[in-house]
């Protein structure tokens, strides 16, 4: 029979690595196979490990983006409570610290799903958006990059651009992560 569980790899400062190692360890569905506490050790991690899932805090992630983790890795940031989340193509949820094991858990098992992770404070956004506005943002849910949407979509890279903003202005909302999680 094979294995069911959901392969992680962790990327974090050693003492919140021995944190979430020990929280992970408990759950019957996941199972950590690296860990890492620099940019460097989390790219060879993943290269070597394959994960399921990278779980990673959102500034080491600022350091790796674009060699080696990509938008075919399902990242699920780590974020201070009041922190800023930059957006990355591979991010699928945000975890903030303040949500404690049980959010962390859930983040994986749904990210592994396919499905991505809502922040507790996410909201429904009931603007109206064209046909096109509204590929858009699917398209930025799934973690595609504007080149990656203009290619799809047949449109230029700078157009893409145009309709992200557009969007994320209709909306409210600061970024790329906050429109993939945002429900439409």
């Amino acid at each position: 029979m094979p294995d069911k569980r959901i392969r992680v790899v962790l990327g974090d400062h050693a003492l919140n690595l021995e944190g979430m190692s020990a929280v992970l360890k408990s759950a019957a569905t996941m199972t950590i196979v690296a860990t890492a506490d620099s940019p460097k050790k989390l790219t060879e991690a993943v290269k070597k490990k394959s994960p399921d899932i990278v779980v990673v805090d959102s500034q080491m992630l600022r350091g790796v983006a674009g060699k080696g983790i990509n938008g075919e890795s399902k990242v699920i940031q780590l974020a201070d409570a009041d922190a800023y989340v930059s957006t990355t193509p591979a991010t699928r949820g945000v975890v903030r610290r303040t949500e404690g094991s049980r959010g962390l858990k859930e983040a994986i098992r749904r990210v592994a799903k396919g499905q991505t992770y809502s922040l507790p404070e996410s909201r429904s956004v009931g603007v109206k958006l064209s046909r096109r506005e509204q590929e858009i943002a699917k398209l930025v849910g799934r973690g595609l990059t504007n080149r990656s949407i203009a290619e799809e979509l047949a449109l230029s890279e700078q157009s893409v651009k145009n309709l992200v903003s557009r969007v994320l202005k209709k909306t409210g909302l600061d970024n790329r992560v906050q429109l993939a999680l945002a429900k439409l």
